[in-house]
């Protein structure tokens, strides 16, 4: 586990102090590699991932919560997550946050700790942040709301964390509101009350 953070460590230095790494991560899909590795080794997708690319980390339920957490950490501040004053949080790598963060179903099979971290550094993009007018407009260009609707879709948001996931749609509703987001909630709420006609 130690290893991995400290490879992520590495790629995101090497990264953020590169403009051809940067480039050359955005150009190649370079980020959706990463996000299929990272939820391979860390064990929440059982997808064919040739052993000879990574090997899947043997780790207890707890081990697996404190990597989940600290990965989650690290990918946070490189996308312009600040921990020491999360007011001076700023989007700056819209790419990798749309791909590690939103795209990437690897935190809503976390731990609840975790989650609650997850759907926390939205609101601290949108509403806490000095520059939240900039994150909600690039966030609106992600479709983060039909986003989440469809992964709620897939699967029940657990008891544990929805209260943070309801606060967190809620918010991002209010600051993303717009005909579209108006017509995925509709739809949503319509999907939500449809019964098969096998089961009429």
């Amino acid at each position: 586990a130690e290893e991995t953070l400290r490879a992520l460590e590495i790629t995101f230095h090497c990264i953020e102090t590169s403009w051809r790494n940067s480039e050359a991560m955005e150009r190649d899909n370079g980020y959706s590699i990463f996000a299929m590795l990272l939820r391979y080794k860390m064990g929440y997708t059982h997808g064919p991932v040739p052993e000879l690319f990574t090997t899947r980390l043997q780790l207890s339920a707890n081990e697996r919560d404190s990597l989940s957490f600290r990965v989650l950490s690290l990918i946070l501040g490189f996308v312009g997550y600040k921990h020491e004053n999360p007011l001076d949080s700023l989007i700056i790598n819209p790419l990798a946050y749309r791909i590690l963060l939103i795209d990437l179903d690897l935190w809503r099979k976390s731990t609840p700790r975790v989650q609650e971290l997850y759907y926390k550094q939205f609101i601290t993009f949108t509403v806490n942040s000095k520059h939240h007018d900039f994150n909600s407009r690039r966030l609106i260009r992600m479709r983060i709301v039909k986003r989440l609707l469809y992964a709620m879709k897939g699967e029940a948001i657990p008891e544990e964390v929805l209260s943070h996931f309801m606060q967190t749609f809620e918010v991002l509703v209010k600051s993303n509101f717009s005909p579209e987001v108006m017509r995925s909630v509709s739809l949503f709420i319509t999907y939500g009350f449809h019964v098969p006609s096998s089961a009429a």
